[in-house]
């Protein structure tokens, strides 16, 4: 088999995923992610600049395939390359989701056609290709609008915009696009197992904060709910979304603005995206250190056509887990001149902080390569919350820009 890794931290414990001496695995990686795969136990560790050039990977796959025979599958855990992997596994015959199976979860309008179809509440959403489009969006919906392109991850891409003189420096022709309703709620954030006609382990959260906000220079946060009353009305609109988007099971991660009206006891939900992914950032490490559960090996399974044995209650849900991401303060690449650990009493479990001298890389990981990352975990959700506020209010990292070539630290992760 054949994996395609991009991490530089250790999202994935493929030693455990895989039986590497029964049968050769190949790993494709990035110069980032170089360090963090099992190269001992790998039939052949190859490195390539960008896991999302569909020629590159092609031939490097054809070489792999001479070398150790058919795949039996391609194993991708990063959204951003799913759309190559698809087209991979395809010409070379590997186990594995399509790209028919994986359309709706990957482009953002013909996944919000879908949820508008299954009865429930969306942002208005229309594709647009110019100025013209946006302005006659903005006139029948109002301002502030959102404009995105319909295909990519971590907020990239994504502006606000609140006034016509905002769109002089949105690329409008670049890429297909969308405008949104600006919807002025909270963001909660789903990860779970889907098992085709029922739960498996799921938790919900929130955010401090949101993804935009971060590539901005605003730190993001999330923290599990332990409010039985919100718990319950997501299940609602859980059981009300899955069942309509894949009747296979599969791991998602999905986002929804909360809306509490005034007077009304339980929340309700407007779709905003879903994966068929594991969450980002620091999510698969909260999953097997708090949960118990590892979100990325039941992923592995699923992309190698394997069905996995999974019971609703096989997360240990007895503690609320968060964490918290600080922004790099220069435009990356840029070298680490002070930093500030926040580990002990009343802090972290775990962090993972740049040293003096260090390299924040320029890497397409929005949110591995940042100023610092801090895992949480307590016996509720305010516990958890002043935890990542005082950490937040605490941290400092100074760092000063590279010059010379920005490419020596680049890659994709």
């Amino acid at each position: 088999m054949i994996v395609i890794h991009q991490w530089e931290d250790r999202y994935a414990d493929y030693e455990t995923y895989f039986d590497h001496d029964a049968h050769p695995v190949s790993y494709i990686v990035t110069p980032v992610g170089a360090g963090s795969v099992p190269a001992g136990a790998a039939a052949e560790v190859v490195v390539v600049d960008r896991t999302s050039d569909l020629k590159v990977m092609r031939d490097t796959v054809r070489g792999l395939v001479e070398r150790f025979g058919k795949p039996r599958g391609i194993v991708a855990l990063k959204e951003n390359v799913l759309p190559v992997v698809t087209a991979l596994r395809a010409e070379f015959g590997a186990a594995g989701r399509r790209a028919e199976d994986l359309r709706h979860f990957l482009y953002k309008d013909v996944m919000i056609e879908r949820v508008h179809e299954l009865g429930l509440p969306v942002p208005p959403t229309a594709s647009v290709s110019g100025v013209a489009d946006v302005l006659a969006f903005a006139g029948d919906h109002g301002w502030p609008i959102v404009v995105k392109p319909t295909r990519g991850s971590a907020s990239e891409g994504v502006r606000v915009l609140r006034h016509p003189d905002d769109l002089s420096d949105v690329p409008l022709d670049a890429q297909p696009m969308l405008a949104q309703a600006f919807v002025p709620h909270p963001i909660i954030v789903v990860d779970g197992v889907w098992l085709g006609d029922r739960h498996g382990p799921w938790r919900v959260a929130r955010y401090l904060e949101n993804c935009l906000s971060f590539r901005h220079g605003t730190p993001l946060g999330i923290v599990e709910f332990d409010d039985p009353v919100v718990i319950a009305s997501v299940e609602r609109f859980l059981d009300s979304l899955l069942p309509g988007l894949c009747a296979e099971t599969f791991v998602y991660h999905l986002e929804a603005f909360m809306v509490q009206e005034p007077g009304a006891g339980a929340p309700k939900f407007v779709f905003l995206e879903i994966g068929s992914r594991v969450g980002g950032a620091e999510t698969p490490f909260l999953w097997r250190e708090v949960h118990g559960f590892d979100l990325m090996a039941v992923e592995s399974q699923l992309q190698l056509g394997i069905e996995p044995r999974i019971a609703r209650d096989a997360a240990d849900t007895s503690e609320v887990a968060g964490y918290l991401l600080m922004p790099a303060p220069e435009q990356r690449p840029c070298r680490v001149v002070a930093t500030t650990s926040m580990a002990g009493p009343g802090g972290p479990y775990a962090e993972k902080v740049p040293q003096p001298g260090g390299v924040i890389p320029l890497s397409e990981a929005f949110y591995e390569h940042v100023g610092g990352r801090f895992r949480f975990r307590g016996r509720t959700t305010a516990d958890v919350e002043a935890a990542i506020t005082k950490v937040a209010a605490g941290f400092d990292i100074k760092t000063v820009p590279m010059t010379g070539d920005r490419n020596t630290t680049r890659g994709e992760a």
